[in-house]
């Protein structure tokens, strides 16, 4: 990521008058690896945000970090000493308030809690005023008061120990498939029935699952650094193979016998299903988190830890666009069913639309108070759902002028995941809280 975009909280005066960095390069690059860590291993974050602190302790952002990789680790009194720190170099940053208000909520000192989330709500509402000055070159669009849709939660599904990390349908709409971070992979009835299978193997957490396009497989990736395939019905591994890495994102080509994955080492490999044979790699100029195939299979769409886009020819890995327009790290992207549409979420708090023929904006969508975390697109292309730290689930009607939102709450914690049924009318999703929500939408 340009380091124009990290150093952006560091006060202006402070600048003027600071050293420069020592070690310029090295820096972004320990920057980037905390950043990767922060999703998928907290721990390791903490390690790599607390030298970042050594290296350059009157900067805002390593201070920043800390407090983030703290507070998901399970450490929120360090974590609150750490946003301070921060908070006293630039305090005009509405997410340092945010993750004030986590840590302070998890102490139990509630007044102080909501004392940092008014400022947060503050800050946000006066970038978000300046951001929709602009609104008939920029194309963004602000949540309504007036909404085009309602939803209401139909099922509640139990049984993961930790946070729940990614979800799916199956191809015909009658199951629900879940992974966490109890390294296990489960299947349950999508009506919110009992728990009809689940895949022990993995030896960490999940970091991603999948149908296969005709629903008889499914396809996991995991911190153990392995791929694996099983059969969907009967929960026997068919395939298992080293990701060469920890893959943070894999995904089924449309035919259902190869295989995408993104790695931490910013390779994108292509594999055939069974046996796991490596047919290509392509290395990314940033750390890859998420990707997606075109559904016709020639392209793959992924996002980085640079804030960009990238549209790849499948069968060299040339680079056919870069779609640029986030802030922040691109966490999750998806292709409309008639390959048209391009739809991406990021930590900057913003879902995007893209015309994915030629990489211009469509929209950007605000309304979640946090990062966003997880997108998809129902099978009409009319309707984006999104997921965010906010807790809270977003459903928006892109082909509104107003881009109407309805907002579904029923989790309590981060959300992570979220999925379309095949028709379009449900909505499942995954948070921290070790639940899988199904919802079911409705026309006001």
């Amino acid at each position: 990521m340009p380091w124009e975009k990290f150093d952006r909280e560091a006060d202006s005066i402070i600048q003027k008058n600071r050293q420069p960095i020592r070690n310029p390069a090295e820096f972004r690059r320990k920057v980037e690896e905390c950043q990767a860590c922060l999703q998928v291993d907290p721990p390791s974050a903490v390690l790599l945000a607390k030298a970042l602190t050594e290296m350059e302790p009157e900067r805002a952002l390593p201070w920043f970090l800390l407090a983030m990789a703290l507070e998901q680790s399970g450490q929120p009194a360090a974590a609150l000493e750490a946003i301070d720190r921060s908070i006293v170099i630039d305090p005009t940053d509405y997410r340092k308030w945010a993750i004030k208000a986590y840590a302070l909520a998890d102490l139990n000192r509630q007044d102080e809690s909501r004392e940092a989330i008014a400022e947060a709500k503050r800050l946000q509402e006066r970038e978000t005023a300046r951001q929709i000055s602009n609104i008939t070159e920029s194309g963004i669009f602000k949540e309504k008061d007036s909404f085009l849709l309602g939803g209401r939660e139909i099922a509640c599904l139990s049984g993961q120990k930790g946070r729940v990390t990614t979800t799916s349908f199956s191809p015909d709409g009658r199951r629900i498939m879940s992974g966490a971070y109890d390294c296990m992979v489960r299947v349950w009835g999508a009506e919110g029935s009992d728990e009809l299978l689940y895949l022990c193997g993995h030896e960490g957490w999940i970091t991603r699952a999948d149908f296969s396009p005709d629903g008889t497989h499914i396809l996991s990736a995991s911190m153990d650094g392995t791929i694996r395939i099983w059969d969907a019905f009967n929960g026997v591994e068919l395939s298992s193979w080293s990701g060469e890495g920890v893959s943070l994102f894999v995904a089924w080509h449309p035919d259902g016998r190869r295989v995408a994955s993104i790695s931490l080492d910013n390779t994108i490999r292509i594999w055939d299903a069974i046996p796991g044979k490596k047919l290509h790699n392509w290395f990314l100029e940033s750390i890859g988190l998420c990707l997606a195939w075109h559904p016709d299979g020639r392209q793959i769409i992924s996002g980085s830890y640079d804030s960009i886009i990238r549209v790849l020819d499948a069968e060299n890995g040339d680079e056919l666009l870069c779609l640029s327009g986030h802030d922040y790290d691109v966490v999750s992207v998806a292709y409309s069913i008639d390959g048209k549409k391009i739809v991406s979420g990021s930590w900057d708090g913003t879902v995007r639309v893209w015309d994915a023929e030629y990489g211009r904006q469509l929209c950007c969508l605000h309304g979640h108070e946090d990062k966003v975390t997880c997108v998809a697109i129902s099978p009409d292309a009319r309707l984006i759902v999104s997921g965010s730290y906010d807790s809270t689930v977003r459903v928006w009607d892109v082909e509104k002028d107003d881009k109407s939102c309805c907002c579904l709450r029923g989790h309590e914690g981060r959300i992570q995941s979220v999925t379309f049924s095949p028709d379009g009318q449900r909505i499942a999703s995954g948070g921290d809280d070790s639940t899988v929500r199904v919802w079911t939408l409705e026309r006001c």
